[in-house]
């Protein structure tokens, strides 16, 4: 009989535990059991997220965007939220209607220790986001070597390529990440991947005039004579923006000085008309041919002259130009 007494007062009990963990959940954070969780989450607030989850709010429930308590807490690097999100159930993989999924949220802004709970917990590497995205990509394009390392650690495909050709490769590339780069050469990164406009690590490092990448890619068998959609090469991209140690760089490795873009521009013209004077030196002394003409009839020392750049035009001159 003491039993009974004793079971019902328990269930009773718990009854009433709950009934007072739901008033004071929508009393602190309003009627929406759902958006509030994520708040909690969002906000770091661990107590919260528990009082929401004894209150009865699924631990995989979702917003109207797809948005779920694990993102929100990945999101913001809350590593001990992920943790206990985890530990009740939250799944890994469910994507949001970006196609986004915690753990590349949490790649993307660099919380490394949230990505290790949830590789850790089975977190897919390679899902793709709504246009094509990887956690790895992400992580590559923001220079977060840390995540970098643990998403290849655990098999993340280096070549998937998203909705407009780039790979983690290429984002790493153009944005000068050198150990990033390197820790995907590594782990079998395709050096000569084209994007749909055709650029390659290669052009887009050589571009933007990261040396340090641009010699990495070289030293790892890039091609230096890839051509982007427009024809351009690395050359070609590295000599218009002046950026004089990647142009020594290629030019040692052997790229094609007067190889010509689709409207006939050579790196000399592109260098020629944005008065990049060290840059057309370093062309002629490896033999750039100062009298080719573009498709519409003009020479380098054409641009030079009638842009005014007197000192370009005395190198052409010297050169041989006509």
């Amino acid at each position: 009989m003491a039993m009974k007494k004793s079971t019902g007062l328990g269930r009773h009990l718990g009854v009433w535990i709950w009934s007072v963990a739901a008033l004071f959940w929508t009393a602190a954070y309003g009627a929406n059991p759902t958006e509030s969780l994520l708040e909690a989450a969002r906000q770091g607030n661990l107590a919260g997220v528990q009082s929401a989850l004894v209150a009865g709010v699924s631990v995989n429930a979702t917003n109207a965007t797809g948005w779920t308590a694990l993102m929100s807490a990945a999101h913001h690097g809350h590593r001990e939220i992920v943790q206990s999100l985890l530990d009740k159930g939250a799944a890994t993989d469910v994507q949001n209607k970006d196609g986004l999924t915690a753990l590349m949220f949490a790649a993307r802004y660099g919380h490394h220790e949230a990505v290790q709970a949830l590789l850790k917990k089975g977190a897919v590497a390679d899902v793709r986001s709504k246009h094509g995205s990887t956690a790895l990509a992400l992580a590559a394009n923001r220079g977060h070597l840390k995540v970098v390392r643990a998403l290849l650690d655990k098999g993340a495909d280096t070549n998937v390529q998203d909705e407009e050709g780039f790979t983690a490769l290429q984002f790493a590339a153009g944005n000068g990440h050198r150990e990033i780069v390197q820790a995907l050469l590594d782990k079998g990164a395709a050096t000569d991947v084209q994007s749909m406009d055709g650029f390659t690590a290669l052009i887009l490092a050589a571009w933007h005039g990261h040396r340090e990448v641009v010699q990495a890619l070289l030293d790892n068998g890039a091609a230096t004579d890839v051509r982007a959609t427009n024809g351009g090469t690395a050359l070609f991209r590295a000599a218009g923006s002046g950026k004089l140690d990647a142009v020594r760089a290629l030019l040692a490795k052997g790229a094609n000085v007067d190889a010509a873009a689709n409207d006939g521009w050579t790196a000399l013209m592109a260098a020629a008309a944005n008065n990049q004077l060290l840059v057309v030196k370093a062309l002629l002394a490896n033999k750039a041919d100062v009298n080719l003409r573009n498709r519409a009839g003009h020479t380098a020392l054409d641009f030079a002259t009638r842009k005014g750049y007197r000192e370009v035009a005395e190198a052409l001159l010297r050169a041989g130009a006509e």
